[in-house]
Formats: structure tokens, sequence, C-alpha cells
């Protein structure tokens, strides 16, 4: 990967890196989470569009959680490829 990929990786890391960090982070997805449980576990059965509707809601804050991890890791990984193209005394650019 080009040089300024792998530098705009490792930033973007940093940034969600900090949203991570962040206290209001674990409270906000806890809050999140366990609302959308507790709300599906209080429907019936017989509400089946409501049900679909509250695991989709909840499906939906996952994918956004993930999406945040998934953004360090991969910066981890651009970080680690700068570092092992630094050690080698090469550029990508």
């Amino acid at each position: 990967m080009e040089e300024h990929k792998l530098v705009a990786e490792r930033e973007r890391a940093h940034l969600a890196q900090q949203i991570v960090d962040n206290p209001l982070w674990d409270e906000t997805k806890k809050m999140i989470t366990d609302t959308l449980i507790e709300t599906w576990q209080s429907t019936v059965p017989k509400q089946i569009e409501e049900r679909e509707q509250i695991w989709n809601m909840l499906n939906a804050a996952n994918t956004v959680f993930e999406q945040i991890e998934t953004v360090i890791v991969t910066g981890s990984l651009a970080e680690r490829q700068l570092e092992k193209e630094n050690q080698n005394g090469r550029s990508t650019t």
C-alpha cells in the first residue's frame, strides 16, 4: 500500500482510538445495547414487526461499534507496515 494511504489509515485509527478511550463510549454502548435488549424482551412474540425493528436496530448499533474497532485494527496494521518499511529504509511512494 502506498505510504500516504498507510498514514491516513494510521490517523483514522488514532481518531477511532480517541472515541474508544472516551468514558462515554462504553457508557453509550452499554446504554444503547441494554435499552434495545430490554425493549425487545418486553415485547410479546405476537409483536413481530416491533421485535424485528428492535433486532435490526441492535444489529445496526453493533455494526457501528464493530466499524470503530475495525478502523483501529486497520490502523494498527498500517502502523506496522510503515515501521517495517522504515526499518527496511524504503518508501512505498
